[in-house]
């Protein structure tokens, strides 16, 4: 279990802001194309570079360890361009993903099933 998460005790949105703000990245693995955990968007919107599986947003799409980690090490070893990309994304989710556009990608995908 990850420390700062406890099933007991609730977490608020502003608890999850902190402890975004004290990260270098978040790796969030991804299981449907198209719809990504809020975690995903709330920490790109406030500027923390993100890694998944499988994104619109990210570098590329994977399931392999070994991409992530790849991932992460271009992550640290390239900043600036990080800082570019982080910045192009955080537009892209402020314009595009709004509550009624993250509702009915969640929508769409209930529906193929």
């Amino acid at each position: 279990m990850v420390s700062w998460i406890d099933k007991k005790t609730p977490q608020g949105r502003i608890d999850f802001f902190k402890n975004y703000f004290a990260s270098d990245v978040l790796i969030q693995p991804m299981v449907t194309d198209g719809l990504f955990a809020k975690t995903v968007i709330d920490a790109m919107d406030v500027g923390l570079p993100t890694i998944t599986s499988r994104s619109d947003y990210t570098i590329g799409p994977s399931e392999k360890s070994e991409d992530i980690v790849s991932a992460f090490n271009f992550f640290k070893d390239n900043p600036a361009s990080v800082r570019e990309m982080v910045d192009r994304a955080r537009e892209k989710v402020r314009r595009e993903n709004t509550w009624d556009s993250y509702i009915s990608r969640l929508e769409s995908l209930l529906s193929r099933e």
